[in-house]
């Protein structure tokens, strides 16, 4: 008759078993890599912890810049000023209309400050043909 087969030998090395005390291993049914996996976890929570609170903070500042920030109504209002502007700005003077403008203005106290030199010069004119 065959011999019977026994399962142990079938399994590999590396296989995790459940013990009958419900623990996981290799056998033997310890706790030491669930210790180990339980204070890795703890470790995890604690730098999830840490970068979360620095998460909160960052937000909380970018959240501060943000309502200090024109809202979209706010910036129509800032374009409808500047069209405005644009359209009083093409409305001054150009440097060719200010040159003549001066021009006129000089020729005029020109002619009031010499007034009386420019009679007599005219008169003396039309008496001498």
């Amino acid at each position: 008759m065959a011999e019977p087969i026994n399962l142990d030998q079938l399994r590999p090395a590396n296989d995790v078993t459940i013990s009958r005390s419900g623990s996981m291993g290799k056998g033997g049914g310890g706790m030491d890599g669930t210790e180990v996996r339980l204070k890795r976890l703890e470790e995890d929570g604690k730098e999830i912890r840490s970068d979360l609170k620095s998460i909160m903070t960052t937000l909380a500042e970018m959240k501060g810049t943000l309502s200090g920030l024109a809202t979209k109504g706010e910036l129509g209002e800032v374009k409808v000023a500047v069209a405005k502007l644009e359209i009083r700005v093409e409305k001054l003077p150009t440097m060719g209309r200010v040159s003549l403008l001066l021009g006129i203005c000089v020729a005029a106290i020109t002619i009031v400050v010499r007034w009386s030199e420019l009679g007599n010069a005219l008169v003396s004119v039309l008496r001498h043909p």
